[in-house]
């Protein structure tokens, strides 16, 4: 029993401390939102990164897309899917 705890209590902290959680989205639900967002298009690049939000770090994914001759730069919050940035330029 003692092993028990002591191993639920390590899991407990090894998800706090790498901030991995059970509930955050996975990359393709994150460009699922970022194209649904554009209203379509061809997503160029995308990565997994840290970025500080109110003086917190958060997991975010940043995702580009072409659409219609427009570039969008997109991050979502790995935790609860919100887009926490929005962003365009138009294609020359």
């Amino acid at each position: 029993m003692r092993k028990l705890i002591l191993l639920s209590l390590l899991v407990v902290m090894f998800f706090s401390v790498t901030g991995f959680a059970a509930s955050e989205i996975t990359a393709e639900k994150a460009k699922e939102i970022a194209l649904s967002e554009v209203g379509g298009g061809t997503i160029t690049r995308w990565k997994r990164d840290h970025k500080h939000h109110h003086k917190h770090r958060k997991q975010v994914y940043e995702i580009e897309i072409r659409y219609n001759g427009r570039e969008y730069e997109i991050d979502i919050d790995a935790e609860t899917g919100n887009i926490v940035k929005f962003k365009y330029e138009i294609d020359d």
